[in-house]
């Protein structure tokens, strides 16, 4: 009825005697229209909706957005689905100066942060719009954007269109048993991509993923990545061949560790940072060293707590494993699955 009242600009209600479908179909016949059906989420919805409109004929077109490819595939005629990538930072840079200053040119001791303020934006046009509108309703001094970059995750989380939200919406969308294969992700820092094969194996050595069917554990984790891939909150790069990775937003990242604090799936430490083994039992410990600050003697790791719970460690730093070494400390982690040592970069 929404859809039939947006096209028709009339103001019917509900009601179980009205076909809306034929009475919407018979509105449009013989007319040329552009119909935009924007973040469809299934294929039934979607058959609903085009139910009215006749195929094949002229003038007619249908735009459909939604952030999944099998909805999108579903739904082509005669050309492929348009993946759209994230926005190259001279392109967020177009929009932040467009929205802040018109069509006149942003002054020269503004262009700098600016565009540092865009490369933040890391591609994703919703923040791009977001912070956009922050810059324009705001004193356009060099303070001010100083302020803003160097608080950029603070600005979205208080503006009105809640990012956090959005992406609820399509974590909320995922199959139950994909929810912990995704929030997972966020177990490795942020902006670094993920190697799939080590993901998976990840995920295996966590049983995160079961055999079901005729299909192998391989077979159900290629699925499962796929159909991250597909829901658009995980970005795979070099898909075909030996080197393919993957990586998610930054926002999806700091979305993912307060679910996982949530479920206690995981939790990130700072080996000179404060912590409480009390309430910190989760399954899966992410370690960022700090080998100036590192106590042996304190450190949450060695709780008996940690000990009796921990499945999976991985540790960020270049001379923590050494430490750990020396102190023969691991061999008292008996659940322990998955042992990670990254680099720092």
């Amino acid at each position: 009825m929404k859809l039939f009242n947006q096209v028709t600009g009339s103001d019917l209600k509900f009601s179980e005697d009205i076909d809306v479908a034929d009475k919407l179909r018979k509105k449009l016949l013989g007319k040329r229209y552009l119909i935009v059906l924007d973040d469809v989420w299934d294929t039934t919805t979607w058959d609903d909706l085009t139910r009215p409109f006749p195929e094949g004929e002229k003038g007619i077109r249908i735009l459909l957005t939604t952030r999944q490819q099998k909805v999108a595939f579903h739904g082509k005629c005669n050309t492929d689905p348009l993946n759209l990538r994230l926005l190259r930072p001279e392109e967020s840079w177009e929009l932040l100066e467009k929205r802040a200053f018109g069509e006149e040119s942003c002054p020269d001791e503004l262009l700098n942060v600016g565009k540092e303020i865009a490369e933040n934006c890391k591609g994703l046009p919703l923040v791009a719009d977001l912070i956009a509108g922050v810059i324009a309703g705001r004193e356009k001094t060099k303070s001010v954007w100083l302020e803003i970059r160097n608080n950029l995750n603070s600005f979205i989380l208080k503006s009105e269109v809640d990012v956090m939200k959005v992406i609820e919406l399509s974590y909320d969308h995922l199959p139950h048993h994909l929810k912990p294969c995704l929030i997972y992700l966020a177990s490795f820092p942020k902006d670094r991509a993920m190697d799939k094969d080590e993901l998976k194996r990840c995920w295996h050595a966590e049983g995160l993923v079961e055999q079901t069917g005729m299909k192998s554990v391989e077979e159900v984790m290629e699925v499962y990545f796929d159909n991250l891939i597909s829901s658009s909150l995980v970005i795979a790069f070099n898909e075909i061949g030996d080197e393919a990775t993957c990586q998610i937003h930054d926002l999806v990242h700091d979305f993912c560790l307060l679910k996982a604090r949530e479920e206690y799936l995981f939790g990130r430490v700072s080996s000179s940072g404060p912590y409480s083994s009390s309430h910190l039992m989760p399954r899966t410990v992410n370690i960022d060293d700090d080998k100036e600050h590192f106590d042996l003697n304190n450190f949450i790791l060695f709780s008996s707590k940690m000990k009796r719970h921990l499945c999976s460690l991985m540790i960020t730093g270049n001379e923590m494993e050494d430490l750990l070494s020396d102190a023969s400390h691991l061999r008292n982690l008996r659940l322990l699955r998955v042992l990670t040592l990254l680099p720092c970069l």
